[in-house]
């Protein structure tokens, strides 16, 4: 083995823990950013030190670029593909974000592999963005996710050294009128009638208890599969929601209306341990109860309303969902004289805007034929 190096070590607390290793007696060290949870934390740090042994057993140094160069056979100019070859190497995150990453690189690399980086101009990329855009390829949104897969892979360009001026910057905002299927459209209340008494007869009443939590306290359903039957204060009336599975990464609390706490009443929950999730993959067998050690996988409620949104004939060209749950339930709450600011607060949202982002459909479940205008 080339280099001699230590096990990476983490020291310090949360928001400030730092990685150390040595590589031949020299010290490196990475400070883990504070935009993670605690536990992403401590998560990505094992990652990244797993990452950095990798690399040194392969005989490559991670913290010395000319020897990266030499692993990947780059010569003194790089090519563009040589550095993606070196951005997927490095890259520290799920195979997830990595493929979503490569999706849109790609077409890049098809282009201008074997370009020097450095000779890659942001009108080669605006023209890249602009032919799939004419091409009917990228809808507005694969747009923005075109250049935001951009961005990430120039800055490690720039952050490694290997260019001094991202191309992406200057890359103007560009538009797309491909027309899509639209997604999370409120649910109109005949629907959402007749989907609801589905999810109710369901023999299994999992799927019923999660929308209603859903609906009721408008959490969103990542942090429901992470609820806890301790986040559950019956006394107080409220429901923790945990910094480390908040989208917010910051600890909130959702109140327990009536209509809410009649469906936790229904749970049995006081048979519960407190470190058991409420929605747990063992109750697939239990059929009377619904929390259990094991969590569901991330997107099981999804597929489940999925299907019965496909069994009542709801799931072509609608838009529903199951995350349109919220949103239905935010209107509901206008038409019920709810002000802006008390749904704010109560979707744990940082601004007005995004509480307004959830409104701008209500005119989709409007209906306004009826309706009179007076004489003047």
């Amino acid at each position: 083995m080339k280099y001699k190096f230590t096990t990476p070590k983490l020291t310090g607390k949360p928001d400030a823990y730092v990685l150390h290793i040595s590589v031949d007696g020299t010290q490196y060290k990475k400070r883990i950013s504070k935009k993670f949870t605690h536990k992403q934390q401590k998560e990505y740090a094992e990652k990244l030190g797993a990452k950095w042994i990798e690399l040194l057993s392969k005989d490559i140094n991670p913290f010395d670029i000319e020897d990266k160069k030499k692993h990947f056979k780059i010569t003194e100019k790089i090519t563009f593909n040589e550095a993606y070859k070196m951005f997927q190497a490095d890259f520290i995150g799920s195979p997830n974000t990595l493929n979503a990453y490569k999706y849109k690189l790609q077409d890049i690399d098809n282009l201008f592999g074997a370009i020097h980086l450095e000779n890659i101009k942001s009108d080669d990329i605006e023209n890249l963005l602009k032919g799939k855009i004419k091409d009917g390829s990228y809808a507005q949104s694969t747009v923005n996710q075109a250049k935001k897969s951009y961005t990430v892979f120039f800055n490690y360009c720039l952050k490694k050294g290997l260019i001094d001026k991202s191309p992406i910057v200057e890359v103007p905002k560009l538009k797309s009128d491909k027309d899509v299927d639209e997604r999370l459209n409120p649910i109109n209340d005949t629907d959402f009638t007749i989907i609801m008494k589905k999810v109710k007869e369901l023999e299994n009443p999992n799927l019923y208890y999660f929308v209603n939590f859903i609906y009721h306290g408008c959490i969103r359903p990542n942090e429901l599969r992470n609820l806890k039957v301790k986040d559950i204060d019956i006394v107080h009336k409220r429901i923790k929601i945990r910094a480390s599975v908040a989208k917010s990464n910051k600890l909130d609390y959702v109140p327990i209306y009536p209509a809410l706490m009649d469906i936790i009443n229904q749970m049995n929950l006081k048979e519960a341990e407190d470190e058991d999730y409420v929605f747990s993959i063992d109750s697939k067998s239990l059929k009377k109860t619904v929390f259990g050690k094991r969590q569901h996988r991330k997107d099981f409620f999804a597929d489940w309303f999925r299907a019965v949104l496909k069994e009542l004939k709801l799931h072509d060209n609608t838009g529903y969902s199951i995350y349109c749950v919220k949103h239905t339930s935010n209107i509901h709450k206008v038409n019920d004289s709810w002000k802006p600011s008390e749904l704010q607060k109560l979707n744990r949202h940082s601004s007005i805007d995004q509480t307004l982002a959830y409104l701008a459909k209500i005119t989709k479940v409007t209906e306004i034929d009826n309706k009179t205008s007076r004489t003047i």
